[in-house]
């Protein structure tokens, strides 16, 4: 069978044509979406606007934020549904004095009834709320489990 080339120009257009169509509504339909039209137009056009939510719950929140939480716990959610309570116990300030940046570590305890490995966890505290949090083992005594989280961010 001989592909003549006339058949192989008419089917490359036709196919890139196609390929071409379907990423053009996608981008239309996402525009719309991030730019909705006025309340009658969206109402009808069957697009959702998208909420303007910070990019996660850890980014709210500040140094002051947690010293003012210290001694408080937090509830640690693990991979398997399990969860545990940890307790601030520690806060350092890793920056001295370094403007539009805020870098510090904080220390938590936790029962030697569960270790928890280097991980992502989802926590929540009460007043805080949920987010998630990078904790790495950092030691134990006779009493407790204690887990380090090292938050390091340049704000503009």
């Amino acid at each position: 069978m001989s592909i003549s080339r006339r058949s192989f120009l008419r089917t490359g257009t036709i196919a890139g044509i196609a390929a071409a169509a379907l990423p053009l509504k996608a981008l239309a339909t996402i525009n719309a979406a991030i730019n909705p039209m006025d309340g009658a137009s969206a109402a009808h056009s069957g697009i959702t606007p998208v909420p303007n939510y910070p990019i996660d719950a850890l980014s709210t929140l500040t140094r002051n934020a947690f010293y003012a939480r210290m001694g408080e716990y937090f509830t640690v959610t693990c991979a398997t549904g399990k969860t545990i309570k940890i307790q601030l116990s520690g806060l350092t300030d890793l920056t001295k004095g370094a403007t539009g940046r805020e870098c510090f570590a904080l220390l938590f305890k936790g029962p030697l009834s569960t270790f928890l490995r280097q991980h992502t966890y989802s926590m929540n505290n009460t007043k805080l709320g949920d987010f998630d949090l990078f904790i790495v083992p950092a030691g134990r005594d006779a009493m407790f489990y204690y887990y380090t989280a090292i938050i390091n961010r340049r704000y503009p």
